[in-house]
């Protein structure tokens, strides 16, 4: 299967608004089509989070297969990780780590030093993915991991 991943930021992303709600009528996953949908205030989208950036992957028919938000936070120059969400029929093929893969590049292309996120200790796929990435983990508050992954140029 081919995949594309194609980064859109929020500020222009009414430019794509059209094709956005195409590719989420072929989808059948709820979680995905109640994101893009919550995204949308009086039939327009809307930057939730100024400057997060989305990455959605598709497939050679543009269904969407999965997506990833982050954000950049300018100091201490990190990439945060918000979310990756890959379609239940479609995990376990790497359009996960594609997606996460994706951001790092981008964030080393801006000049992030490091990707972090949070997930729940009990999030055994989410540890595995990444792993791949060959992430740093230390335990944080409230049984969740604190995820760091040093970005090289």
């Amino acid at each position: 299967m081919s995949i594309t991943i194609e980064r859109i930021n929020f500020k222009k992303v009414q430019k794509y608004d059209q094709q956005l709600d195409s590719l989420i009528e072929k989808t059948d996953d709820k979680d995905i089509k109640k994101t893009f949908t919550n995204l949308k205030i009086d039939g327009k989208r809307i930057n939730a989070i100024i400057n997060e950036d989305m990455f959605i992957a598709t497939s050679e028919d543009d269904t969407i297969l999965g997506y990833a938000l982050g954000a950049y936070i300018t100091k201490p120059q990190l990439y945060r990780t918000e979310h990756i969400f890959v379609s239940k029929d479609k995990r376990k093929q790497g359009i996960g780590f594609a997606l996460l893969e994706a951001q790092i590049t981008y964030a080393k292309a801006i000049g992030a030093k490091e990707l972090t996120t949070i997930i729940g200790i009990g999030s055994t796929a989410e540890k595995k993915l990444y792993e791949k990435a060959e992430a740093k983990f230390s335990k944080g508050p409230l049984c969740v991991y604190i995820i760091g992954i040093k970005l090289k140029k």
